[in-house]
């Protein structure tokens, strides 16, 4: 595994009771809305 490989899952799967591995990434805007929030979370 490299260090910046992920393999891409939908955010469907979190609808159906499924988890994101550290291995897999959801899509962009839904990264991007994360690193948001935690950054929020983070003060």
């Amino acid at each position: 595994m490299g260090m910046l490989d992920w393999t891409e899952k939908s955010s469907a799967v979190l609808g159906q009771g499924g988890v994101i591995g550290p291995d897999e990434r959801l899509p962009w805007p839904q990264t991007a809305l994360m690193g948001v929030q935690h950054v929020i979370a983070m003060f």
